[in-house]
């Protein structure tokens, strides 16, 4: 799934057409949204498509052959924080509690299985010149044999509320730093594309 965006133009009372965000994935789960002291729109959201679980394995060979069955897990990891000055286009500035082993930019998957974190229902405060995310935390209980595939459901232990804090200078700076880099590209990608449309011209213009 991805996130999905909507505009009211008269404080709530009518809203546009919901229309899907294509650089925001998500797996069907809660996001928060929040418009800071400044004029950004602060989004925190699971940054990841709905994982797939293979409940058994695949047997026999050719036409006998039986694919593993698959079903839809509940699983929500990477909780991004990601900000943007018009509700259009969105830079991702943090990740809360990433897990061990990730990038930087926790890119790298959970390992195999469900004995994972699990981070979800965000919201969102922005207080005394930070960013607060409250979240739940909580592990999925059951292996992927033990899935329920026709609702996805897992079990969970150890459920727990989180609070996770920002500096909302150092995310301020980061999303400047990330929209300088993206104008960056875009400017680039805009020469090659003047300069492959002149070298076309002139080739268009010698025949």
């Amino acid at each position: 799934g991805f996130v999905y965006k909507s505009f009211s133009a008269d404080r709530g009372r009518s809203w546009s057409t919901p229309s899907m965000v294509v650089t925001l994935p998500n797996p069907d789960s809660r996001v928060a949204l929040l418009k800071l002291s400044n004029g950004l729109v602060a989004l925190a959201f699971n940054d990841h498509q709905r994982p797939i679980a293979v409940l058994g394995a695949a047997s026999g060979e050719g036409e006998n052959a039986t694919k593993a069955a698959e079903a839809p897990t509940r699983e929500r990891y990477r909780l991004t924080v990601a900000l943007s000055a018009d509700g259009e286009g969105w830079h991702r500035v943090g990740i809360v509690d990433p897990p061990a082993g990730s990038s930087e930019g926790g890119e790298q998957e959970p390992t195999a299985g469900f004995q994972q974190p699990q981070f979800q229902y965000p919201v969102l405060l922005e207080r005394a010149g930070s960013l607060l995310v409250g979240y739940t935390w909580a592990v999925l209980s059951k292996s992927a044999d033990e899935a329920d595939m026709d609702s996805g459901a897992m079990g969970a232990e150890g459920y727990e509320l989180r609070l996770a804090e920002f500096d909302l200078a150092a995310l301020l700076a980061g999303f400047e730093e990330v929209r300088a880099r993206a104008e960056r590209l875009r400017q680039q990608a805009e020469l090659r594309r003047a300069a492959a449309e002149a070298a076309k011209a002139a080739e268009a213009a010698k025949a």
